[in-house]
């Protein structure tokens, strides 16, 4: 029985990651001005209130960039297997940026269907990732 568990885990954790690079990656711009997002799978200018979507990336890839009119931003993307990423993980992972540089995830919708979801409660200071390196003119 632990050898089946275990092979039924693996299974699953095989099947999880040969899904991640198709996870979507949403930024939606929460700033006062357009930004440009970039990602090794994509690049695209954002006005305000709008959203850049791509794919998510691998960890061994997972660098993102912001650029304002003033600054640009480098992220480090999230390791999804770990909280409270894993929990926030629906078709995509959903960030709002902010003219500060940070970036808050979304609060986990009712189709997120993870049973006793904790992350349903959390802070947006659990939820916030912030920027590795910033360069501004």
């Amino acid at each position: 029985m632990k050898t089946l568990n275990a092979l039924i885990a693996a299974l699953l954790l095989t099947a999880l990651t040969g899904c991640l690079p198709r996870l979507g990656l949403d930024i939606m711009n929460a700033g006062s001005t357009e930004i440009r997002v970039e990602s090794e799978a994509a690049a695209q200018d954002v006005a305000p209130g709008m959203s850049f979507h791509a794919v998510y990336l691998p960890p061994d890839r997972n660098r993102l960039y912001v650029s304002s009119r003033a600054c640009r931003h480098e992220y480090a993307l999230p390791d999804l297997h770990t909280a409270p990423w894993k929990y926030l993980i629906g078709k995509s992972l959903k960030f709002r940026w902010f003219d500060d540089g940070r970036m808050i995830a979304y609060p986990p919708t009712p189709d997120v269907r993870i049973a006793g979801n904790a992350e349903r409660a959390s802070s947006e200071d659990r939820r916030t990732i912030q920027p590795i390196r910033i360069s501004c003119s």
